[in-house]
């Protein structure tokens, strides 16, 4: 979906870049207790835009353990640190920035003879007890099979985020490294950006609502790629008007129905309707999936953690082959 001579846009004309006004006082600031939301007159999780925590949602659990994990952070940081951090990070954005997507302007609409899909694998430990030194292995090894970009999941069961797992990964490799995690505050964002991570993966329209194209906003300003995850048309419509400049879809939340082809029927409506000139990125399960998100017009394509422990260590770099012919167009 990305057009040629693309260059990244801040999100939104209704939304004004933090880069270009002083970010709001944290003085002005109101944390409440989690179950409610982080709230700022800028920045803010309200209560209606606050995750379904009910009990048929499996997701719930951990989103309210993030948001004390959030709140206690807001909290120990204090007002003037907190404002100073946010616009730090915006005075000084990181460099060179929007790896992903320049990654997507080289490889999958490039000049090369037969522009392909930016390939991301997604990883994460595999139990408490795994160390940061066999992430790193693992990192390496996915690159050496062809991995153009990871995507590092850094949140733990508490709710708390291993940014030091991310920082060993992002020193052990030379691609771009996204920290997938549950993004709520621009805090956050800062975080990942002093790690080291080229973007986020965790800005998701369904779960920060109105805060999303401030946050879309925020990260592009620092220099960092930030796709907004959406589910259905209605949020993919409400994003645009922000001119949110990257959207992903089944990253994070996923569409979890065990129906044959559900995934991809969606994932093909949804990138049918994508405005002109946005980045996207599809999370795939199957080597079908995969072609059939890249036909409809995928950018980027997360290899999900199940697809590479479907194949083991051994098999990745059979399966990344197979993904890569399956989306080059041949018969």
């Amino acid at each position: 979906m990305l057009c040629s001579g693309w260059t990244p846009r801040v999100a939104g004309e209704a939304v004004t870049a933090p880069h270009s006004t002083q970010w709001p006082r944290a003085r002005n600031t109101r944390i409440i207790e989690v179950g409610r939301s982080v709230r700022s007159p800028r920045c803010r999780a309200s209560d209606e835009d606050a995750p379904d925590v009910s009990a048929g949602n499996r997701l719930g659990p951990l989103l309210k353990k993030k948001h004390a994990a959030v709140n206690q952070m807001l909290g120990e940081l204090g007002t003037d640190t907190l404002q100073e951090r946010l616009e730090e990070a915006t005075q000084m954005p990181t460099q060179p920035s929007h790896r992903l997507a320049a990654l997507v302007q080289e490889i999958s609409m490039g000049n090369t003879a037969q522009p392909r899909p930016v390939l991301v694998l997604e990883m994460g430990r595999d139990s408490p007890t795994t160390t940061s030194a066999e992430l790193t292995e693992r990192a390496q090894h996915y690159v050496n099979c062809g991995a153009h970009a990871l995507a590092l999941q850094t949140c733990n069961e508490d709710g708390t985020t291993n940014l030091g797992d991310l920082f060993a990964v992002v020193r052990s490799v030379r691609v771009p490294v996204l920290q997938s995690d549950w993004f709520l505050h621009p805090i956050q964002v800062v975080d990942a950006k002093q790690a080291g991570a080229a973007g986020v993966l965790g800005v998701i329209a369904n779960i920060t609502g109105n805060s999303t194209p401030l946050l879309s906003s925020f990260t592009a300003a620092v220099g960092m790629d930030a796709p907004v995850e959406v589910v259905n048309e209605l949020e993919l419509h409400n994003m645009e008007k922000y001119q949110v400049p990257f959207f992903g879809i089944n990253l994070a939340v996923g569409i979890s129905l065990a129906i044959p082809g559900f995934r991809a029927d969606i994932a093909d409506a949804l990138l049918g309707k994508m405005p002109f000139g946005v980045v996207t990125i599809v999370g795939i399960q199957s080597i079908e999936e995969g072609r059939l998100a890249r036909q409809a017009g995928a950018d980027c394509l997360l290899v999900k953690r199940v697809m590479l422990e479907r194949v083991g260590v051994k098999g990745v770099r059979a399966m990344m082959r197979e993904l890569e012919y399956a989306c080059s167009g041949d018969d």
